[in-house]
């Protein structure tokens, strides 16, 4: 198995110059070009998994008012995964920004945080290691709570989009618990009760338990952590320009 890797690293010359393919003009000539983030987004609509969908609630109309609610409706920090090495989070399209862009002026689209990704500041600390991915508002959960369900209460649908930070999956995040952060279901539980019709998103580094969400949510849907183009990838499936 060494042997076949040397001998492709032979045949690309890079034991005569190990850096021959670096350069810095082609990086900023192919890197992040319009095409390359088209296909980011093309690709990240293929792998999500749509688990639920009740009363045909998806695909959403571009009219009407929806209220979109979760501690990873608006984020950036966490769209890319954990393997992500170089890759720069505030370069990534965040589901709010997706949103809009899909469901155009037609569509009123009300934002709230509803609730952190974990309350759990010793947690969030380690999470935490390569950058802020658990955002501990100042505000009490309380007070979180109350706005997201104002949202709700003015919407004809909600979209929760919760799960996940990136960093709470991969090498050295083992979980005793696989169900998502109790701030969360909290969360999906209270917009469950307005009545309105609810889909779920959840963003996840791997398998978690979702019983609770399935039983709760109109429709469900995973994505994964999907991307620079992400936002605009769950839009387009949620708007249904992606089947």
């Amino acid at each position: 198995a060494c042997r076949r890797i040397l001998e492709a690293k032979y045949k690309l010359g890079l034991f005569d110059d190990p850096y021959r393919y670096l350069s810095e003009e082609r990086m900023k000539r192919e890197v992040l070009t319009a095409q390359r983030r088209q296909a980011s987004r093309d690709i990240a609509a293929h792998t999500f998994v749509l688990l639920k969908n009740s009363n045909q609630a998806l695909p959403l109309k571009k009219s009407g008012t929806i209220g979109l609610i979760g501690p990873l409706a608006n984020d950036k920090s966490n769209m890319l995964g954990t393997w992500a090495v170089s890759g720069d989070p505030q370069m990534s399209i965040p589901v709010l920004e997706g949103m809009k862009n899909v469901g155009g002026a037609g569509v009123n689209i009300l934002y709230a945080k509803g609730a952190n990704i974990s309350d759990d500041t010793l947690f969030a600390k380690k999470v935490n290691v390569f950058g802020t991915r658990i955002d501990i508002d100042k505000r009490s959960t309380e007070e979180m709570l109350t706005e997201a369900l104002n949202v709700a209460n003015k919407s004809d649908v909600i979209v929760a989009v919760v799960g996940e930070a990136s960093e709470m999956s991969g090498e050295a995040a083992s979980r005793t618990d696989i169900t998502i952060p109790e701030s969360q279901r909290f969360l999906v539980k209270a917009l469950s009760k307005t009545g309105k019709p609810l889909i779920v998103v959840v963003m996840t580094g791997r398998p978690l338990a979702l019983t609770e969400e399935n039983e709760l949510a109109t429709s469900l849907i995973v994505t994964w952590h999907a991307g620079i183009e992400a936002g605009n990838a769950i839009a387009d499936v949620l708007f249904g320009s992606y089947n």
